[in-house]
């Protein structure tokens, strides 16, 4: 019976404590801890000489609980709505490639007011019909990079704010929204030019030393192909990482480029004078492509065919040149083919670089420069 009535005792200490009682056993608390837990407040000495401890307070405790809290949900990699702001404990994760592709909006938002310069008619026509393309373009970037942004919840604050104005003019005197005199039209287009130039060739520089996700990468290297032949076009120079196409993608590659020698041999065979020379270096140009790109493939190169279907019949000057333009035009179309076999980033210079030089082949016959290159969309 006495064992019993221990047990029931025990029991009934037990409760208060989980129960947050202020009644504790008498065997287990000294004076000074009972007016502690019981007052809130003491005054006098720990019979062990022990100093006492202040009281948690309320608001002590509500602190607690927030920390702990924040700890569990930044551990647990929370992440907040687009649309949400941040936590001073808890920052919004970045979505995948999320600084590449505002610095890349950026970049086309500076091409957007460089290329729009509202120009008077007269001299300089092919930079100036260069200039309406880019605008064009670049403002079909901006829809691009912006809904990217959108789908990976960015949130809109960080691309939608207004920008400084003055950040992209022309070096030439004038600002965007004036119309330059026919006299000044071509300091002006010189000095868009020149600016546009700059721009393209620091986002090469920048981005191509960046490696995106592969989600991304098909978009991203298109803009780089595009800022790399808009600056070589208007007269600059583009320069890319050391690096090669892994044998995989450079196989690829190989396969799109013989089609064009051998189509190119063919119709040099049906054409005289400057007409058939134009067509020769053209040929020696896919050649030399084809060299360096059978060095990079290696054993993973497929043996060259001895012919390859035409797409249609060859009997005259006139086909001929059709089917030179058509070629070109069917490998500048198809220039990020490569970019399906590249098992990580570290091969988009060099495929993007690929394909920046098959455009450049393509332009002086007829070839166009679309906003996104080698993509459907």
């Amino acid at each position: 019976m006495l064992l019993t009535d221990g047990v029931r005792s025990a029991h009934r200490d037990s409760l208060c404590v989980f129960s947050s009682c202020r009644r504790r056993h008498p065997a287990t608390r000294s004076t000074v801890t009972a007016r502690w837990q019981d007052q809130g407040v003491t005054t006098a000495a720990d019979p062990l000489g022990r100093a006492a401890t202040p009281p948690w307070t309320r608001r002590a405790v509500l602190a607690a609980l927030g920390l702990g809290l924040v700890g569990a949900a930044s551990s647990c990699g929370v992440r907040l709505e687009s649309d949400a702001p941040d936590l001073p404990l808890l920052p919004r994760q970045k979505a995948a490639d999320e600084d590449l592709l505002l610095s890349l909006l950026r970049s086309a938002q500076e091409v957007v007011d460089l290329a729009s310069l509202p120009l008077a008619s007269g001299g300089a026509a092919w930079v100036a019909a260069w200039l309406t393309q880019e605008a064009l373009a670049a403002t079909t970037h901006v829809t691009e990079l912006r809904t990217a942004l959108a789908t990976a919840h960015v949130p809109s604050s960080s691309y939608t704010a207004p920008r400084p104005q003055g950040t992209a003019e022309p070096s030439t005197p004038g600002r965007p929204g004036t119309a330059y005199r026919a006299a000044t039209l071509t300091d002006a287009v010189a000095g868009a030019q020149a600016s546009l130039v700059t721009t393209h060739t620091a986002a090469v520089g920048s981005y191509s030393a960046v490696t995106a996700s592969p989600a991304n990468r098909p978009f991203v290297t298109a803009l780089l192909v595009h800022h790399a032949v808009s600056a070589v076009h208007l007269g600059g120079s583009v320069s890319w990482p050391a690096a090669a196409l892994p044998p995989a993608a450079a196989a690829v590659a190989l396969d799109q480029v013989r089609a064009l020698r051998y189509g190119a041999q063919v119709a040099a065979a049906h054409l005289t004078g400057h007409a058939r020379a134009t067509v020769v270096a053209l040929a020696d140009e896919a050649n030399r492509e084809e060299e360096r790109l059978g060095d990079w493939a290696g054993s993973a190169a497929r043996p060259a065919p001895a012919g390859y279907t035409l797409p249609f019949a060859v009997h005259s000057p006139t086909t001929a040149d059709r089917l030179v333009r058509t070629l070109l035009g069917a490998l500048a179309t198809d220039c990020l083919r490569p970019l399906a076999a590249l098992d990580d980033g570290s091969g988009v210079p060099a495929a993007a670089e690929t394909a920046a030089r098959w455009i450049g082949l393509a332009l002086p016959w007829g070839g166009s420069l679309p906003p996104l290159p080698g993509l459907q969309r």
